[in-house]
């Protein structure tokens, strides 16, 4: 028996599983029998709804394809476009490639972008939906009863507004502070949230202000914020080469007692030594620390020197870093900093590491400020120190967005419903840049951050391993549920596909023009044209549409050239006939899902007509679901109720009358190894009976029951 490995996360709570069918008939080999056991008892019989399913996808065939055009052209608009002149009126004739009408747009990179990973998202869960689907097909009827499992409720947390009543969140740890591809912040963003200017201004001051808090060394990348011109005039005054303190012959301004050249009287007894007297240990530190002192103080920065101007564009990031000629760690904390002018201004002071400060802001306002700081060093026992160092900032208009000014890096985050824990739909990395004057641009790149609201795994419930822990019946409709929600996921991708492929139309030169020579047949207004979901413009040189799907080769001798299929526009919901034109002769390249058939089959292509009565888009995507010639209307019925006599299958039923009677019916397919399917000779509406039991039998009274009775939970 397959087994398979249940590993509980999340909020869990008990659910009984019961008997499997397999189980049942196991019984009845070893003598026992199911409904009531005395002679002449009533047969328990069942509603055909708990032993069967009256619908199965299958018997459907669906494809999917992109919309072509011949000699017809439907002109619809985007949410992104705006009319702004219409150049033709209905019956005019046009050539190709004479404009028809102009158009706004406001649809951005970003936004395209944003697009096309959404198209590789639901790519992606086809994918693992389909190889879901395959774990589902080997699994088999777990064999004990009354087993007790835990089941797992999704719980995807909060949304971003609930947790932060924001529409946009910097969910990362301090370390990443966007300073580089490896560090970068992750925001997480509604998505209905654009990723504009002033959201990117916000961005930028929180990297700053992490940058700054993240630099603890004078050399650290964080500091040094360039100027937008690239000039490194702003550099000129560095530190000396060494920060050592300068040599002196004059003996410290604090004193310690000399050691006494005398022998002490210990030492004049010959051959035999006393222990010396112990070094008082808090002595011996305090003189260490003394003869190190600093004799004098410098102030030294990396960015401006004492007495000059610091110069910056308005609303550009500054970062200025001090630090003082004390090397000393013992020392370097006795520094203290303060701005003794001016009272209020752009920059503020921040103590950056041991003995290190840094001003920093982003200037909004034109002008020249002058700066006036001290860093004072005192120490018991050691002499004061002081040091003043004086400049000027000095604010400047932008220039011309030319150059570069400031560059950090984040993580867009995106998730289904805004969820906290719900699967991500967005997950880029994007390298932003600062120009002057306020603008931001963006490039790409792939991220590999590990997603910091992942929720951990809760280990909690340790691996149980029951076989499948399901009945026959449950996997046959876990089975069912899957194979839905491959369709549903397939036609949302091939719906994604198609979006992408119009919005990717709409960068052009703002201008729709004629794709061929013929008639404008329709004209509605943009209003009309947005309410109704149809057209704002068709141009016709008699022709129609044609629509290429795929066809498994299971199922390609059921369609046939002339046959009628149905087609559904996803975009805007409208239905339309088409008919099958051809059909290939050799396989397609293209995804078998296409077919929504068995993948490990081949697929061949089909081109489908409809006529231009239609309101179709071309490079749009629609479904065409075609029906199969055996699928006949045909019901299904669990195995175990299906019985045969010389190779002639029937089943038990309630007759007319009340009683047992026995039914020959035509079967079809078998599906899945669970279910037969009944093409005649039983009802959605019959009532059957376990066709095992000495008092199964044609003319035996009968009553309604309930598979609790049968199997016994």
């Amino acid at each position: 028996m397959k087994k398979l490995n249940w590993k509980l996360t999340g909020k869990a709570k008990k659910t009984v599983i019961s008997v499997s069918a397999g189980a049942a008939a196991a019984a009845i080999a070893a003598g026992l029998f199911f409904g009531l056991r005395g002679r002449g008892e009533p047969v328990g019989v069942y509603p055909f709804t708990m032993v069967g399913m009256t619908e199965f996808w299958g018997d459907n065939q669906e494809s999917y394809g992109p919309v072509t055009t011949d000699r017809i052209q439907t002109v619809f608009l985007s949410d992104t476009q705006t009319i702004t002149e219409v150049l033709v009126q209905e019956g005019d004739e046009v050539k190709k490639g004479d404009v028809l009408m102009t158009y706004d747009t406001t649809l951005s990179e970003l936004e395209l972008e944003r697009k096309r990973l959404d198209v590789e998202k639901a790519k992606l869960q086809v994918k693992e939906a389909q190889e879901e689907l395959a774990r589902i097909n080997q699994l088999e009827p777990m064999g004990d009863t009354s087993i007790q499992i835990p089941t797992v409720t999704p719980d995807y947390g909060d949304t971003i507004t609930e947790i932060y009543g924001t529409d946009n969140a910097v969910v990362s740890g301090d370390a990443f502070d966007g300073s580089g591809p490896e560090k970068p912040m992750v925001v997480w963003l509604s998505k209905d949230r654009p990723l504009d200017n002033a959201l990117l201004k916000k961005l930028y001051a929180t990297a700053v202000s992490l940058q700054i808090k993240n630099a603890e060394k004078p050399d650290s990348s964080a500091s040094a914020i360039p100027e937008p011109d690239g000039s490194e005039s702003q550099e000129s005054s560095e530190p000396p080469e060494t920060m050592e303190p300068p040599e002196t012959t004059e003996p410290p301004e604090t004193t310690v007692p000399p050691e006494s050249s005398e022998p002490s009287a210990s030492q004049e007894t010959g051959d035999v030594f006393d222990e010396p007297e112990p070094v008082d240990w808090y002595e011996e530190k305090m003189a260490t620390f003394l003869m190190t002192a600093p004799r004098s103080l410098g102030i030294y920065s990396r960015n401006v020197a004492d007495g000059e101007t610091f110069r910056v564009r308005k609303g550009n990031a500054v970062n200025l870093f001090f630090t003082t000629n004390i090397t000393d760690a013992e020392h370097k904390k006795y520094v203290e900093w303060r701005i003794e002018a001016p009272a209020e201004g752009p920059l503020q002071g921040m103590t950056n590491g041991v003995g290190n400060y840094t001003l920093s802001g982003i200037p909004d306002t034109v002008g020249v400020t002058e700066y006036h700081i001290t860093a004072k060093y005192e120490a018991e026992g050691v002499a004061s120190l002081s040091r003043s160092f004086r400049f000027k900032l000095s604010v400047e208009e932008p220039e011309e967005e030319a150059e570069w000014s400031n560059e950090f890096y984040l993580v867009l985050r995106v998730t289904d419903g805004d969820e906290q824990y719900a699967p991500k739909t967005v997950w880029q990395g994007i390298r932003v840049t600062a120009f002057d004057g306020g603008s931001f641009g963006f490039r790409l790149y792939n991220a590999s951050v590990t997603d910091p609201m992942e929720p951990e795994e809760d280990s909690s419930f340790p691996e149980m391993d029951f076989g499948s822990g399901m009945t026959a019946a449950e996997i046959a409709k876990l089975r069912r549920e899957q194979e839905k929600k491959i369709k549903e996921l397939a036609a949302s991708a091939k719906m994604t596909e198609s979006e992408y492929n119009l919005m990717e139309r709409e960068f052009s030169d703002g201008s729709i023009r004629a794709t061929l020579d013929g008639q404008v047949v329709s004209l509605l207004t943009e209003e009309e044209s947005r309410q109704n979901k149809m057209p704002m413009m068709k141009v016709s040189g008699g022709g129609g549409f044609y629509v290429q799907g795929s066809v498994s080769e299971l199922e390609k001798d059921n369609l046939k050239v002339g046959q009628e299929v149905s087609i559904n526009d996803w975009n805007t919901g409208g239905m339309y006939t088409g008919t099958v034109e051809s059909i290939g002769d050799f396989p397609t390249q293209d995804e078998g899902w296409n077919g929504m058939g068995n993948p490990n089959a081949s697929y061949y292509p089909f081109r489908v007509f409809i006529d231009g009565s239609a309101d179709l888009q071309e490079g749009s995507y629609v479904s065409v679901t075609y029906s199969a010639a055996e699928a006949e209307n045909g019901i299904y019925l669990e195995n175990p109720f299906l019985r045969t006599d010389e190779g002639e299958p029937y089943v038990y039923v309630r007759g007319k009358n009340g009683k047992l009677e026995k039914r020959a019916v035509t079967t079809g397919k078998s599906l899945w190894g669970s279910y037969t399917e009944i093409r005649s000779g039983l009802t959605e509406d019959d009532y059957v009976a376990f066709p095992y039991g000495k008092n199964v039998k044609p003319g035996a009274a009968t009553e309604e029951s309930d598979l609790s009775v049968l199997y016994g939970y």
